[in-house]
């Protein structure tokens, strides 16, 4: 049971990660690489409680990948910033122009 888990979770980090970091080949190869490496760490670890704990971790970490990463892409032409957003972003309008003045009757 919990190898499937780990293996669901394993998958999912890297399906998460393949759409967050999307066009960026560097930053995707090195979150890939990083989560190999965390799990072969722990591969052999057997202590249930503790496998329960790095998969809660690893589920969470995910969560936040997929709800709070937005990639931002730098024009040059206008010296403007655009970003990337997605479905599933935990994220709030923002309007950072200066308030109207408003008008009295």
């Amino acid at each position: 049971m919990q190898r499937a888990h780990a293996l669901k979770v394993f998958r999912d980090l890297h399906r998460t990660c393949r759409i967050v970091f999307d066009g960026d080949v560097s930053t995707f190869k090195t979150a890939k690489d990083r989560i190999r490496a965390e799990f072969r760490a722990n591969q052999m670890e057997r202590d249930p409680q503790k496998i329960a704990e790095l998969l809660k971790y690893a589920e969470d970490v995910e969560m936040l990948l997929r709800t709070t990463v937005i990639q931002v892409e730098y024009d040059e032409n206008t010296s403007r910033c655009k970003l990337k957003l997605r479905k599933g972003l935990a994220y709030q309008s923002f309007d950072d122009s200066p308030p109207t003045p408003k008008s009295s009757v």
